[in-house]
């Protein structure tokens, strides 16, 4: 499952450049760019809804791979575009197939781990996913100044379709659950052990501590998403860095991960969660102030966001994603795990949205100043998730 996402995500250019490429090659204006990318947010909400739906219905396995395979021939036809209302239904179709992958892979976690390594297991999936980061944003800095940015299409569907490949000779179709009369053991200790921060739960309910961390994530994700939308768009035209020395940066926040969280998770696992939340947090405020104080060329404070934001994922995501699954029961953990996709979702809508179009009308710096607020709601609400 990691080298899947490994493959995976070494394609990931189009989305880090999608609103760069709009502004740079079409002329649309920073909030035009927004809009079309908010479309990404919107097939999101759209495809882990069905992913969570079909998942258990077709199984977990064959979404994920019929997922990567048919967003791959998305992306390609991206290529072809060259008008917004193109751009608005294909933004929307490229992430309503491949969110359909979401909640069926995190559901999938506890098959082929156990509650004591579970949040090691993500952690191993989040390295998979940064280091391919830290690959594919720098080879589309690359390509874009190279052969230009509709090469990056090309590579980023291929890639999808290459990984889909890959999950399908590997782990085949067939689910290791129970239901499929596969992997008995392993299924009934999941439904045995019970995590030290689980609430006792009706056996088909969530924790309502669950829709507290659901909320407060969404808040966290979109002032975390700028890093997606606003950044590169902030990088070229206030800053004035070039594509590929964008992507670098990129490569900066995946290379970080890779090599730090597997050892912070493994460490700090037995730990209580949310005074490790909290750090994180309070690292991703700080983030933001470097990049209110960025000067044209100057490499310092894009530096300092970038190292600021990125100990603040380490410190926050992995430990929200072992929440999330300890608070949902084993037999509904798909359904429920498409609700906690669903808030990274409704960020990716409201993150291009409302961030270029407040970089549009007041500039970049009201941006930063709102993101920093933002996690200080965080901070606030993430308190209610204490025993």
């Amino acid at each position: 499952m990691a080298t899947t996402l490994l493959i995976n995500r070494s394609g990931l250019m189009v989305m880090t450049f999608l609103s760069l490429y709009l502004i740079e090659a079409f002329d649309y204006s920073k909030a035009e760019a927004g809009f079309v990318v908010s479309f990404y947010g919107w097939g999101s909400i759209f495809g882990v809804w069905l992913g969570g739906f079909l998942a258990e219905k077709v199984g977990y396995l064959r979404i994920q791979i019929l997922a990567m395979l048919v967003s791959g021939l998305v992306f390609i036809s991206m290529y072809f575009c060259s008008e917004y209302f193109q751009f608005i239904l294909l933004t929307f179709l490229v992430s309503a197939t491949a969110d359909t992958f979401r909640p069926a892979n995190m559901a999938s976690v506890p098959w082929f781990s156990s509650e004591e390594n579970r949040t090691r297991s993500i952690a191993l999936i989040r390295l998979a996913i940064n280091l391919g980061i830290s690959i594919g944003p720098a080879v589309g800095g690359f390509l874009a100044i190279t052969l230009g940015y509709a090469s990056l299409f090309w590579v980023d569907g291929i890639t999808c379709i290459a990984a889909g490949i890959f999950m399908f000779s590997f782990l085949g179709i067939k689910d290791p659950n129970i239901r499929n009369g596969s992997n008995k053991e392993l299924a009934s200790e999941e439904i045995e052990t019970v995590s030290s921060e689980l609430i006792t739960n009706e056996p088909d309910k969530a924790s309502p501590k669950f829709w507290w961390l659901v909320i407060s994530i969404f808040f966290w994700s979109f002032a975390f998403f700028q890093i997606i939308y606003g950044f590169t768009v902030f990088m070229k035209e206030d800053l004035l860095f070039d594509e590929f020395t964008i992507g670098l940066f990129y490569t900066l926040n995946g290379l970080i991960i890779f090599f730090i969280e597997m050892p912070v998770v493994q460490v700090l696992q037995k730990k209580k969660t949310v005074p490790i939340l909290n750090v994180g947090i309070v690292l991703c405020a700080i983030s933001f102030i470097f990049l209110f104080l960025g000067t044209p060329q100057l490499l310092l404070f894009p530096i300092g966001y970038i190292l600021f934001i990125t100990f603040g994922e380490i410190f926050y995501l992995p430990f929200t994603n072992t929440l999330a699954l300890n608070y949902t029961p084993e037999k509904s953990r798909a359904k429920y795990m498409s609700y906690y996709s669903l808030a990274f979702s409704i960020s990716h809508v409201l993150g291009p949205l409302l961030g270029l179009w407040l970089a549009d009308k007041y500039g970049f710096q009201t941006l930063w100043v709102l993101c920093s607020l933002v996690m200080i709601v965080v901070f606030i609400m993430t308190q209610k998730l204490k025993d």
